[in-house]
């Protein structure tokens, strides 16, 4: 009998919190209360705080969870969460999370609907709440040194969202839904162990920076060449062995890093990128490098560390080149082509198989003056 006592006891109380839980949520004031805090005025705060309190409302989760907040933007511990904490932290505009104890992000997040920029740094939450995409406003969302798995699929509801910073996460995916992001300029996933892009990123129409670096892409979607504002490309230390030919698209690309790859060709439709100022593909494996002929403002070109055992003879096209790196390759020997480079600064082509028989005796005075 004790034990069958003990079990009705045991329900009853499951019941009775589930109840609670429910009338939390049902309550028919408890929006208009939100709204009372999200106002940011003192008298108003002050007037939903004696309402929970007359009304016996039960929203002390909630206010647990503003606490953490709270305490995460101004590292000082609240005891009892007043007027003058809550109303500075539903006018926050920034919000600074910097906590290594911290092992969940509250759901309350989404209620601090001024936020325009948040920072989460070594946090050991797994996961963001489903309620950040209520930040409507947010344009600004950096994530660094913390233990996400995930970013949940209602972030593609942050239609104001213009920069996304992910460094040093466990993420190996990103949600198809990040190709809603209209808004966004500026993608940045570094040292996490990204394994793909979604073909979704092809509908980030605004998108003018992205970088994967230090990751483990081994290739990227053909959507890629729908992202027609792009100006820079970097995808240092991936797992890439080939590229696809729609990179031709990127018409306006200046800045394209596919250095640490395993890239053994690059695609002929890479030449065709007429603003590419800079380009570095160190340490692959390439053995050569398209016909250059549409660089025509490329200032530094770098391919250390590759197989490389010529250079196009169309390389002195490339008459805004200052700087030009070719150490540790195949080469024995270089075009005549280079004394046409007029503004050429810096050569370096040493750890190279070079033959003096091999090399125009013309172009060796060149060098000795100019290298």
């Amino acid at each position: 009998m004790a034990a069958r006592a003990a079990t009705e006891k045991y329900y009853y109380s499951r019941y009775m919190l589930v109840q609670e839980e429910q009338k939390q949520q049902e309550h028919p004031f408890k929006e208009q209360i939100w709204q009372l805090f999200q106002s940011a005025d003192r008298a108003n705060i002050e007037m939903a705080l004696s309402w929970i309190k007359s009304l016996q409302i039960p929203m002390f989760q909630e206010l647990e969870g503003l606490k953490t907040l709270y305490r995460a933007s101004c590292g000082q511990r609240v005891v009892q969460m007043g007027g003058k904490e809550i109303q500075q932290l539903f006018s926050l505009e920034h919000l600074f999370i910097r906590q290594r104890s911290l092992y969940q992000i509250p759901e309350v997040l989404g209620r601090l609907q001024q936020l325009k920029k948040l920072s989460i740094f070594h946090s050991r939450a797994k996961r963001l709440p489903a309620s950040i995409g209520q930040l409507h406003q947010l344009e600004e969302l950096s994530i660094q040194m913390s233990l996400l798995e995930e970013l949940p699929e209602e972030i593609g509801q942050l239609k104001n969202l213009r920069c996304l910073h992910l460094g040093q996460l466990a993420l190996s995916y990103l949600p198809k839904s990040i190709g809603q992001l209209q808004q966004l300029e500026e993608l940045q996933v570094v040292a996490s162990p990204l394994m793909y892009l979604p073909e979704e990123i092809g509908q980030l129409s605004s998108l003018r920076k992205l970088v994967v670096e230090h990751s483990q892409l081994e290739q990227l979607p053909k959507s890629i060449g729908h992202c027609c504002q792009l100006q820079e490309l970097s995808l240092r230390n991936n797992k890439l062995k080939k590229l696809p030919s729609k990179l031709c698209s990127l018409q306006l690309l200046q800045w394209l890093d596919l250095s640490q790859n395993e890239l053994r060709r690059l695609p002929f439709a890479l030449a065709h990128l007429p603003l590419l100022r800079l380009l570095n593909l160190d340490g692959n494996q390439l053995e050569k490098l398209p016909c250059i002929k549409n660089w025509a403002l490329l200032y530094e070109l770098s391919v250390r560390d590759n197989q490389l055992a010529k250079l196009p003879a169309t390389i002195g096209r490339l008459q805004q080149l200052k700087t030009m790196r070719v150490e540790n390759n195949q080469l024995s020997a270089l075009p005549l082509s280079i004394m046409d480079l007029q503004e050429l600064r810096s050569l370096n082509y040493h750890k190279n198989p070079l033959r003096q028989k091999d090399i125009d005796p013309e172009l060796i005075v060149w060098l000795n003056n100019n290298a």
